[in-house]
């Protein structure tokens, strides 16, 4: 195959791998809405350890990106298969017409909202960059997508807690002193992680760039950086809520945030390009995402707020209060 051939074989591989996971997301997420968090984790955790081994395989092999690009869509297909499998032996165990469509439904009533919130939050993460090409040529996604990414990393720590805080937020609801014990303790240690990050890259983030890429990318990504770091800080600390808030099966409320959020990047971005007078769309796409993650992350920590019926002065104490303590040490 010639190079056309062979890229036109991995967008077509890569297209297929994507339709497989986001159908094998779907039965997962069900698994997970019906506690079943062991059967899910190892259907993840196994397609994904298929998918790398066999892409490492075949590319050491000599097999190229269209060999890697295969194994990566046997390992999803081994997955979707396994996640199909167990969602149908839980189905065949319901008994009785009536219990068989009660069981259905509840799969699906969780699973499809919460893959409607992965899929609206991976295309506000990937249109960015999109339009930004679009628009201003690939030299200005450059300096869009390195301070993106270096403002990714201060939300490093909220995919561990969502998968950990939601199971014990599933079984809390039968002893919610308890759980909320333990959520208190984990929020506490999640707000002094991401503000001991956050507070360094906005303080230094600009002499990082200058010193690891050069003048001209401290110039031109130290707004987007500092912009986008707010916004992931805001939604590190509410996906961890958010968390609790799926695990009381509330998932349709997660894609209302969701959809609430993108709505708001969406005109806080179209506001910032129509009333600045701004040679960069750029700054009006950074804008519009922290928008998004700002909104998603201060509802997330206001419903929760609300369905925990914790006080909330003695939640937002404990929330401050690292912060402020980071504050005053970066000050």
């Amino acid at each position: 195959l010639d190079q056309a051939d062979s890229a036109n074989t991995v967008l077509r591989l890569t297209a297929m791998s994507f339709l497989a996971s986001s159908l094998m997301g779907v039965f997962v997420s069900a698994l997970r809405g019906l506690r079943r968090f062991s059967a899910a984790t190892l259907i993840a955790t196994g397609s994904t350890t298929i998918s790398v081994i066999g892409a490492a395989s075949a590319a050491a092999m000599g097999f190229g990106m269209v060999g890697a690009a295969a194994a990566q869509v046997f390992g999803v297909a081994c997955g979707l298969v396994a996640a199909v499998g167990s969602c149908y032996t839980l189905l065949l165990a319901a008994e009785g017409g009536g219990a068989f469509w009660r069981q259905l439904r509840a799969m699906l009533g969780f699973s499809i909202w919460n893959y409607a919130t992965r899929l609206i939050q991976m295309l506000v993460f990937q249109v960015d960059k999109i339009l930004i090409a679009r628009w201003l040529g690939p030299a200005a996604l450059t300096f869009y997508s390195i301070p993106f990414n270096l403002a990714q990393r201060v939300n490093f720590l909220a995919g561990p807690a969502v998968t950990a805080i939601y199971p014990v937020a599933a079984v809390g609801r039968l002893d919610r002193e308890q759980f909320m014990r333990q959520y208190l303790a984990a929020s506490r240690l999640l707000h002094v992680a991401t503000a001991a990050l956050a507070i360094s890259v906005l303080a230094w983030g600009d002499r990082f760039l200058g010193a690891w890429v050069g003048p001209e990318m401290a110039s031109q990504g130290t707004f987007a950086l500092r912009v986008l770091t707010v916004g992931f800080w805001v939604v590190s600390v509410g996906s961890f809520d958010g968390g609790c808030i799926e695990g009381w099966n509330r998932a349709r409320m997660t894609f209302a945030i969701s959809a609430m959020g993108a709505t708001v990047g969406l005109v806080t971005a179209v506001a910032v390009l129509w009333l600045w007078t701004m040679n960069s769309a750029a700054a009006a796409i950074a804008l519009g995402v922290a928008a998004h993650l700002v909104t998603a992350g201060l509802a997330q920590m206001a419903i929760w707020y609300r369905m925990s019926r914790y006080p909330a002065s003695v939640m937002l104490w404990r929330a401050a209060l690292p912060i402020a303590e980071m504050g005053l040490l970066a000050a």
